[in-house]
């Protein structure tokens, strides 16, 4: 078959996992003019209301986060939530993960992944876009359940191990630093070789990665959406 390039954003979806409170629930409030909003705020895209391409995106408790896995295209597959996007890329020598959801939605990730026919145990590394609970506070109980490697820039290895001291119980199992991603660095996993650049986005930083899939050559970028 015919190499042709393809394109695969891996975007960052900053998404509430609570419900919204009631207007009966909420406490009475006088009314009060609403704030003027700089230029820039009013002209902001809202991408949880276009990114997923199954419909706009609504806050929902965990217990009714789940989503039908599906292939994408070629080798990548979706295995994320409704709200929160994770990855499956099969390489010749075991399975990589981009980003691990929230620390209490692993099992939906996990089993998103037999579901399509794969066993977790071959997951060798977690790819984690950025700092944010919704990307990689599963990647704990990811890698308690398949002996898995997590990969992060220095900026946000320094960030998730603040935030995993400071609210523990929120942010999953305590990762340990197994590789730190470089800006122009790179990782190779059986026929795949994952780039990593290290750029401005959502947080202050955000690992964009691109890697070759099997029928062609793949940009697949974790990109900034808006900070949440």
């Amino acid at each position: 078959m015919k190499n042709t390039p393809a394109v695969l954003v891996f975007a960052a979806i900053m998404v509430a996992a609570k419900p919204a409170l009631r207007a009966a629930d909420a406490p009475a409030q006088p009314a009060a003019p609403a704030p003027a909003q700089p230029a820039a705020a009013a002209n902001r895209i809202d991408w949880n209301a276009k990114a997923a391409p199954w419909g706009a995106l609504r806050n929902a408790p965990a217990n009714a986060q789940q989503k039908t896995p599906f292939k994408v295209f070629d080798n990548v597959y979706y295995v994320g939530l409704q709200t929160v996007a994770s990855y499956l890329v099969p390489t010749g020598d075991g399975l990589v993960l981009f980003d691990a959801t929230y620390a209490n939605t692993a099992d939906q990730v996990l089993a998103n992944v037999r579901t399509l026919g794969f066993d977790p145990k071959q997951i060798k590394y977690i790819l984690i876009s950025h700092a944010h609970d919704d990307h990689f506070g599963g990647a704990g109980a990811i890698v308690q359940a398949t002996g898995a490697k997590v990969v992060m820039s220095a900026l946000d290895w320094a960030a998730v191990e603040q935030a995993q001291t400071r609210s523990p119980a929120a942010n999953g199992p305590r990762l340990t630093r197994d590789v730190v991603a470089e800006d122009g660095g790179s990782l190779k996993v059986g026929d795949t070789t994952f780039k990593f650049y290290v750029k401005a986005g959502v947080r202050r930083h955000v690992l964009i990665i691109v890697a070759d899939i099997t029928e062609g050559v793949v940009d697949a970028r974790a990109s900034p959406t808006e900070e949440n």
